[in-house]
């Protein structure tokens, strides 16, 4: 029974490494993967529907001051890649 929980983080983490770690060019963002990884680091965008929100739009801006990015409150280019940097180191120490 321990071990469900630990097969389930190792989902998520390949799951969230396969969608998450393509090139910008490679494969569309969209607003749910990036509430995925909004809030697997942490930045409470909500549940994880694909609708942009005023909770998402929070967590996105409250990332991007963190992150010393301009505060749009928008999934943009730069803060698409810094995501995706995160995520993928986050799933390479795991």
């Amino acid at each position: 029974m321990r071990s469900i929980p630990k097969l389930l983080a190792l989902i998520s983490a390949i799951l969230c490494l396969a969608v998450l770690s393509a090139p910008l060019h490679a494969a569309p963002f969209n607003v749910q993967r990036g509430q995925i990884a909004l809030q697997e680091l942490g930045y409470a965008p909500g549940p994880a529907d694909g609708i942009y929100g005023p909770a998402t739009r929070s967590a996105i801006k409250r990332f991007q001051r963190h992150h010393g990015l301009a505060v749009t409150g928008r999934f943009n280019q730069a803060t698409v890649a810094r995501l995706r940097h995160l995520m993928q180191r986050r799933h390479m120490r795991r």
